[in-house]
């Protein structure tokens, strides 16, 4: 139970930081590579991810489990830095998220079985940005930063 209970807070700690969306309408289309089902460091870290269209994905983080949270997620862009962008919107267990933080950026790489994330660091892009316009600026002004995403997470593949 400790182990979910950290594996919780740490998406909700690192995650759900921004008011603001970076895609207001998604228009790049999905990266395959990414679908399926991952693995983290600790069994309840499984990740879920579907197509939810040509341009989204249904994503779900302790997926399988009662704890499950569940987002929408498109692609972005901020220049040539490509971004995942997550809506956090509720639970396994039906609870819908009740504040204006839902938003949580990460950038991504497939290499051969892992999923490798890195959350987007508010020590870089404050979480205070008002706008859409102000975040893609905070990002672009970020973009040489090697501190702009925090420290990686690797996900195995499972196989089906």
């Amino acid at each position: 139970m400790k182990i979910l209970a950290i594996a919780v807070l740490f998406v909700l700690s690192v995650g759900c930081e921004y008011t603001v969306p970076l895609v207001t309408k998604p228009e790049i289309k999905i990266d395959k590579t990414v679908l399926g089902v991952w693995q983290g460091e600790k069994e309840i870290e499984r990740l879920l991810v579907l197509p939810l269209g040509k341009t989204e994905y249904l994503v779900s983080y302790l997926a399988g489990s009662k704890d499950a949270i569940f987002a929408r997620a498109c692609l972005g862009k901020v220049g040539e830095q490509q971004i995942i962008q997550l809506r956090w919107f509720g639970t396994g267990k039906g609870k819908v998220a009740d504040d204006k933080r839902v938003y949580q950026y990460v950038s991504f790489s497939v290499v051969e079985d892992a999923l490798v994330v890195s959350h987007l660091s508010t020590k870089v892009v404050p979480k205070n940005v008002a706008s859409t316009e102000e975040l893609r600026q905070a990002i672009a002004k970020g973009v040489k930063n090697p501190a702009l995403f925090q420290e990686p997470r690797r996900f195995q593949r499972v196989e089906n």
